[in-house]
């Protein structure tokens, strides 16, 4: 995968990356916020909402559930950057169904960064990278071998 395109905007925010390409890439992250998890910390849709508040750095009035996780990802008011990337180091060991959260929350979030509206009062002013990258082999990650989707 070419990790440039995590510099801009676009419809594409959820990509699938080597550790090996993840690991140039942060060489020179190029102003972007990174934020980190381990995929072994998803093992449920609670935990979605607990490790990623906790990564980005939501504040304390963070309400744990998936409305609050779509308001919390479409405001970074507290944490101004250039642009956001999450990192899910080892996604295959996170369950298929909290990956699939995550996923959709950000996918739902992200036309608000890439887009932004005059009408959208704690949203960004200017079109600004939003991106998740799973590391692992896309075909791993979203496969269910336990039954936990």
């Amino acid at each position: 995968m070419n990790l440039s395109a995590l510099t801009e905007t676009g419809p594409t925010c959820v990509h699938f990356a080597s550790v090996q390409e993840v690991a140039a890439f942060l060489e020179h992250p190029c102003d972007l916020a990174v934020f980190h998890l381990r995929g072994a910390e998803l093992g449920s849709e609670a935990q979605v909402f607990s490790r990623v508040a906790r990564a980005m750095g939501f504040p304390a009035w963070f309400e744990h559930h998936r409305d609050a996780l779509g308001d919390g990802l479409r405001d970074l008011a507290w944490h101004p950057a250039h642009g956001y990337l999450l990192i899910v180091w080892d996604a295959e060991e996170a369950s298929a169904r909290a990956l699939e959260v995550l996923r959709h929350s950000w996918e739902c979030s992200a036309p608000s960064w890439h887009v932004p509206s005059d009408h959208d009062e704690f949203g960004p002013l200017h079109p600004t990278p939003f991106h998740l990258v799973l590391v692992g082999q896309e075909s791993r990650v979203f496969s269910d071998p336990a039954g936990e989707g």
